[in-house]
């Protein structure tokens, strides 16, 4: 997982940072993707947010227009972590169906767009 920092806004006191961001190369099945202040991993330190007050771009669907993207704040205050929750997703009879995805699911080539909100 990865993000790619397309734009910086600044609001407030905060920052709005829309980003590309690239699934996982394998997922943890209903854990999620944990993303926040405790996994500098996906970058958001390296973006200039000491603290994730926000993730936007829940029920957004993937570039691929396979998979979306629910947001789950996972934590409280200052220190906020989110879980990004993927669902691979189907259309039957014009209805759009969403089942979550497995642990041998393998996202990394799929690409979703979230601003992050912080300071």
């Amino acid at each position: 997982m990865s993000d790619t920092r397309l734009a910086l806004f600044t609001i407030g006191q905060g920052k709005a940072i829309p980003v590309d961001h690239k699934g996982p190369a394998s997922y943890a099945g209903a854990a999620g993707e944990t993303i926040g202040q405790i996994n500098n991993q996906t970058g958001i330190t390296a973006q200039g947010l000491s603290v994730l007050d926000a993730v936007l771009g829940s029920g957004t669907l993937s570039d691929s227009g396979n998979y979306s993207v629910i947001v789950q704040p996972t934590g409280t205050g200052e220190r906020k972590t989110f879980t990004l929750l993927w669902f691979a997703v189907t259309y039957s009879t014009g209805v759009l169906v969403e089942t979550q995805v497995t642990a041998s699911t393998n996202l990394s080539a799929e690409t979703v767009r979230l601003v992050y909100v912080g300071r």
